[in-house]
């Protein structure tokens, strides 16, 4: 039996299969496993899957409020030089727009119009993108981009929220609700899939763990190390200085939607398991 499997990490897959019993099969020509790297088949000469045909590096991030996503975003933004963009700025990049369609208007015209900017923002440089279904847009519009998910426990979020907005606990506990509900509303909807699910981001992380400081070093290290051509197989080497709190592990993990509650609670970076990743912990 012959199985190819397309995977952006050939060499982590090989791995991970040959010592499971997997491997054991395969020792016994039982079956036979081929990787096959779908980097080959880009046209960026870096072999980025998430970079426009222009050469631009294109970050969304979403996350759950609290978490603290849109300061990891703007942080990494200054870090990697990148241009910055939030609500703030689509909304007025939004507003300038004059497009009238017949029998649409309302929040669908403002979706059409935003999804517009959005993949207009890809084409012209290197960005951060910050919430508004990004990723799923320019996924959509056939446009490379590197989506993240942050999210972070419930209690650490509440607490966060406590202190940036100075709210007491009950007020910050319902800015939650109603924020992360309008948010899943909206994506639900215009997408047609489920907010949070992990399949549909290249990685997850808990900023808990990490903190805001340490998540951002995550994530630009990732960035760079593709830049530089390094390979999957030497992930590890990514993180040296980089300290998560007492309590959570450092960790690649396949993930599915039941296992992203875990992964993310336990302080995993998460990796959808459409990445044929297997668990490695540093």
């Amino acid at each position: 039996m012959r199985f190819h499997i397309l995977t952006l990490f050939p060499d982590m897959v090989m791995q991970g299969l040959n010592t499971s019993i997997i491997g054991n099969a395969i020792e016994q020509n039982l079956i036979e496993i081929n990787t096959i790297n779908i980097r080959d088949f880009t046209k960026d000469r870096h072999g980025l899957m998430y970079k426009t045909e222009k050469d631009h590096v294109v970050i969304c991030i979403a996350r759950e409020t609290g978490a603290g996503g849109h300061e990891i975003g703007s942080r990494l933004a200054g870090r990697l030089g990148f241009s910055f963009y939030d609500d703030s700025v689509l909304d007025l990049m939004i507003d300038e727009l004059n497009e009238k369609m017949p029998g649409i208007g309302g929040k669908d015209l403002h979706f059409i119009k935003q999804s517009h900017v959005i993949k207009e923002i890809a084409k012209a440089g290197d960005s951060v993108i910050v919430g508004r279904s990004c990723g799923h847009v320019l996924m959509t519009g056939g446009i490379p981009r590197l989506s993240v998910f942050i999210g972070a426990p419930y209690e650490n979020r509440v607490r966060r929220k406590m202190l940036l907005n100075n709210q007491d606990r009950r007020e910050a506990e319902e800015f939650i609700r109603k924020t992360d509900k309008r948010r899943k509303t909206s994506y639900d909807y215009y997408t047609g899939k489920k907010w949070g699910n992990p399949a549909d981001f290249d990685i997850c992380i808990n900023s808990a763990c990490y903190g805001i400081d340490g998540t951002v070093d995550l994530l630009e290290r990732l960035v760079q190390y593709s830049l530089d051509k390094k390979y999957a197989s030497d992930l590890p080497a990514l993180f040296p200085k980089i300290s998560p709190a007492s309590n959570c592990s450092l960790n690649l993990c396949s993930v599915t939607p039941e296992s992203a509650p875990f992964c993310m609670a336990t302080g995993l970076l998460c990796f959808p398991i459409s990445h044929l990743l297997h668990c490695h912990s540093f």
